[in-house]
């Protein structure tokens, strides 16, 4: 009976551990099969219910897969391909910004991100994310003069530096060159969000792109 019982630990622990594992830009994670991973999709069983329905998830949507061999593979470059539309790399600006951006003095100032028309505004919040502060900064990313090298600091705290349009009044319709300083929870999700905002720049200003100054 002993010999039962151990064979059927055994068993389990096999199960637990043999799974791929599926991260999510917004913090999910997914235990999973994984079928196939294709330019711009992943494709997975729930590893609950491994012969029950096939999931397609967008590859913009994950940030990385863990494989039960032990394997990672990294998903948020996919930001750069020239497939992935101006609609897609919006929606991951205005997601990543509103988990991990933040005014660049401190995390109690977090960032909400949304676009109007093609322009971005950035309003700072209160630290519950529950009220605004201001009416926030028009960005104009189809005007940038200079993207940096993201800032890292050894206590996971990251800084994005780039100098862009911004509007300085409203009612001139006036712009202004700007150094637009976010602080980033995570070296990987600023990495990201730098990646999503030349990808977009460069989906803006497909005849006029920014030198890379990397």
């Amino acid at each position: 009976m002993k010999k039962i019982y151990t064979l059927t630990f055994l068993s389990l622990s096999f199960n637990l551990f043999s799974q791929d594992k599926n991260f999510l830009q917004n913090g999910e994670i997914i235990s999973s099969k994984i079928i196939e991973v294709s330019p711009k999709e992943v494709k997975y069983n729930k590893f609950n219910n491994i012969e029950g329905p096939l999931y397609i998830e967008k590859k913009g949507n994950i940030s990385k897969i863990e494989f039960e061999n032990g394997n990672i593979e990294k998903l948020d470059l996919i930001i750069e391909s020239n497939d992935v539309s101006i609609e897609e790399t919006k929606a991951f600006i205005i997601e990543n910004i509103n988990i991990y951006g933040f005014e660049e003095d401190s995390y109690s100032h977090p960032y909400k991100a949304v676009f109007e028309g093609d322009f971005l505004r950035l309003i700072e919040m209160n630290k519950k994310r529950t009220k605004q502060k201001n009416s926030g900064i028009l960005f104009d990313f189809s005007n940038v003069y200079k993207f940096q090298k993201v800032s890292k600091r050894s206590d996971d705290k990251a800084f994005i530096n780039i100098f862009v349009s911004i509007q300085e009044s409203k009612r001139r319709n006036t712009w202004d060159k700007h150094k637009l300083v976010m602080l980033v929870k995570g070296h990987e999700k600023a990495e990201s969000i730098l990646k999503a905002l030349i990808h977009y720049n460069k989906l803006l200003s497909p005849q006029k792109m920014v030198e890379d100054k990397f």
